[in-house]
């Protein structure tokens, strides 16, 4: 099936159909690894509304949101030396691909100290070029992700719920860091129009 995925559209139908079978997350971050890396593989995908970046932060696009919340698709766009802290997911599995650029991934093993304290160490840095696909699954679900080349850089992210909350972890001392819960937001979002139409475009 996820060598149909070559618009966003099929892409969309293929998660239906796999979130009406399972919500194994282990089922679906080995699916969506496929289907994800052959989207990016394709044809553009993206309307220059989704690319659009912001000086404040990097954006972040909601391209799709299944209606009973089994997965939500986002676009995020990174301007030069725009990143993350280190952070979690909420406890949701989500797969991650470049889009446009390259991004330095860096994923941390995190150990909690007490309720406001964990210790954080880096354990793999991955420089991410055009197509490359990473995951994440609970309890393995910490990292960074940085824009450190010159050019705007630009990620489609895959999650198995509509993200509203994660943790980041700001460092205090050399390697502690506190625990501190952030509310997540969306630059845009489609509006009734645009998601009539992504509906009326699935294949049937």
């Amino acid at each position: 099936m996820e060598s149909d995925c070559h618009t966003l559209p099929a892409f969309i139908a293929a998660m239906d159909e796999l979130t009406e079978r399972t919500t194994d997350p282990q089922t679906c971050v080995a699916f969506v690894q496929h289907a994800l890396a052959h989207l990016l593989s394709t044809s553009p995908c993206l309307t220059p509304e989704q690319t659009a970046s912001t000086a404040a932060s990097y954006a972040r696009h909601l391209l799709y949101r299944h209606p009973q919340d089994r997965y939500v698709i986002v676009a995020m766009v990174w301007l030069p030396g725009q990143g993350t802290p280190i952070h979690d997911h909420g406890g949701v599995w989500c797969v991650e691909g470049v889009y446009q650029g390259r991004m330095r991934v860096t994923q941390y093993d995190v150990v909690p100290l007490d309720a406001q304290h964990v210790r954080a160490t880096p354990v793999e840095q991955i420089n991410a070029g055009l197509g490359s696909v990473g995951a994440l699954i609970p309890p393995y679900e910490y990292h960074t992700i940085d824009n450190t080349s010159p050019e705007t850089a630009i990620t489609i992210h895959v999650y198995g719920a509509n993200l509203r909350q994660c943790h980041v972890f700001v460092e205090a001392v050399p390697g502690i860091y506190s625990v501190q819960t952030r509310d997540l937001r969306y630059t845009s979002t489609p509006t009734a129009v645009q998601a009539l139409a992504s509906a009326l475009a699935l294949p049937r």
